[in-house]
């Protein structure tokens, strides 16, 4: 029978009318609402996942492969906020950071007010509000990217840019970070008219398209931004131009300048390395003298992209699996029950299946003859292929196929690492700290990277997790003209290392593909 479905978008919500065998994709695409799908909706590329509520509960489903039923409520754009929490900052960093650049430039006129401090992620949206005069974070917020319509990946965002969707895009992410900003300031009782200054830190993708700065030049040879930025733009509407950080090469945005400012990187004169893993994994390495900084292009599948039961870094994504008591017991976000796997989730499962002999050291996964005992039973066929069932309550698996996937990102990740100490000359016994950063940086096990080849063994002990530096490093440009120039000048002598032609990245990849 016919019937109707909600769909929710920007806190609005419409009803829409729905037909006996469409699904959600269906739906959308009859409403030109529909999310850009690589696999033509063949269930593949996993572009299409969207929260969904209805008789299955709530939950991440991919709509191509969803079928539409009356009463079902569809959230476009997944407007599900995500704690700060998530993010890991650390407040005490940030306090030793203010001591050292000084709290001097954005209230000099002496007016006082507050600041805006965004991090625009591909997926997520992280702003602070700030009083410029005593630097105190007043409030901040989070929520998700409304481009991920256009896709998961910054190629997809290229692509739209590249037949016309700019300004679409742009106008969605700023309509949703002024929201963010009215939020936080309807807080603390406060209007538009008392911000006074802002930062914006992203990847060069996302401060193009936020600058409105078209972003085509970055998908195509030899791959250069139109603005190296470090200077200012418009932003929201009826504010100031917005400070937007410098990008330090092609690939390597103001978003990882600002973290290597955050962790103060190579600082102390010991060579540190700073990863930032995501579809694109960010790799700097730096000391008191020098830094050299690469991209490697590590795909989407430690985003949940592509990935059987993956999904992004929302409430409710499995971020940590172990064996407890002869017992599987997983962690999610924001302690809901969980609908998806995300990337911290997927590294511990990894690290755990390898280390239990699920899978052998070439990423094969075995009979359930040759499983422990505890775990005997999980090995299924899913559409014809083989699969470990992690959680049987929610029906959670990770197929041999995703194993494979993850193989390659983890293998890129691992290449990246070796060809920048290589060009930087150094090995890692001379690594004084690996910083890993964002949400990666934030849940992963140190025990679980190096348990699946991602890094030497030699620096488990070296490795910190940082969590969102970004949000802090732009929090501190935001009140310091001295952090300010202090990424300007991480950005001037910065060295950049193509991946993509370097002699060392092939052989490299193909030796980290195993566990």
């Amino acid at each position: 029978m016919d019937g109707r479905i909600v769909l929710l978008e920007d806190g609005v919500s419409r009803s829409v009318p729905v037909q006996v065998g469409m699904t959600v994709l269906d739906v959308l695409r009859g409403q030109g609402l529909a999310p850009q799908v690589r696999c033509g909706g063949q269930g593949r590329c996993g572009q299409c996942r969207l929260l969904m509520e209805g008789p299955a509960g709530t939950r991440y489903a991919l709509a191509c492969q969803t079928e539409a039923e009356d009463g079902m409520r569809v959230h476009l754009g997944h407007p599900v906020a995500i704690g700060m929490e998530e993010t890991g900052c650390d407040e005490a960093r940030f306090e030793r950071l203010l001591d050292r650049y000084g709290l001097d430039g954005t209230a000099a006129d002496g007016r006082g007010g507050y600041g805006l401090a965004f991090d625009i992620g591909t997926t997520t949206l992280a702003c602070r509000l700030h009083d410029l005069a005593s630097g105190a974070c007043l409030a901040q917020d989070s929520c998700m990217n409304p481009q991920v319509r256009w896709g998961d990946e910054v190629a997809s965002r290229i692509d739209a840019a590249r037949e016309g969707g700019l300004a679409e895009m742009r106008e969605a992410l700023v309509r949703t970070c002024a929201r963010l900003a009215e939020g936080m300031l309807a807080r603390i009782s406060r209007g538009y008219g008392d911000i006074r200054a802002s930062v914006v830190v992203g990847n060069t993708v996302m401060q193009h398209i936020a600058a409105g700065i078209s972003p085509v030049s970055l998908g195509q040879a030899p791959f250069e931004p139109v603005s190296l930025f470090g200077d200012s733009h418009g932003f929201l509407s009826g504010l100031a131009p917005a400070w937007f950080a410098p990008v330090l090469a092609g690939n390597v945005g103001g978003d990882i300048a600002a973290g290597v400012l955050a962790v103060q990187l190579g600082a102390d004169g010991s060579p540190d390395l700073f990863i930032d893993v995501g579809t694109n994994g960010e790799i700097v390495i730096a000391d008191a003298g020098r830094a050299l900084c690469c991209s490697v292009a590590a795909g989407p599948a430690f985003e949940g992209v592509g990935i059987a039961c993956g999904m992004p870094a929302f409430p409710g994504a499995v971020s940590r699996v172990r064996v407890e008591d002869e017992r599987l017991v997983s962690k999610t976000i924001g302690g809901v029950p969980p609908s998806g796997v995300c990337g911290t989730g997927l590294i511990d499962l990894l690290a755990l299946m390898h280390g239990q002999g699920i899978i052998d050291d070439g990423g094969l996964m075995g009979s359930p003859v040759q499983m422990p005992a505890a775990l005997q039973g999980r090995m299924e066929e899913r559409s014809g292929v083989r699969a470990f069932v992690f959680d049987r309550g929610h029906d959670l698996y990770i197929t041999q196929k995703d194993v494979r996937a993850l193989q390659l990102s983890k293998a890129a990740i691992r290449a990246g690492v070796g060809v920048a100490m290589e060009a930087f000359g150094v090995s890692a016994d001379d690594i004084g700290r690996v910083c890993l950063a964002g949400g990666f940086g934030t849940g992963l096990l140190p025990s679980s990277v190096i348990g699946i080849g991602m890094l030497p063994q030699c620096l488990e002990k070296k490795i910190v997790c940082v969590g969102n530096t970004a949000i802090e490093g732009a929090s501190v440009a935001l009140l310091s003209c001295g952090a300010r120039d202090g990424m300007l000048a991480s950005a001037r002598r910065m060295e950049t290392v193509e991946l993509a032609t370097h002699p060392m990245f092939p052989p490299l990849f193909l030796e980290s593909l195993g566990f």
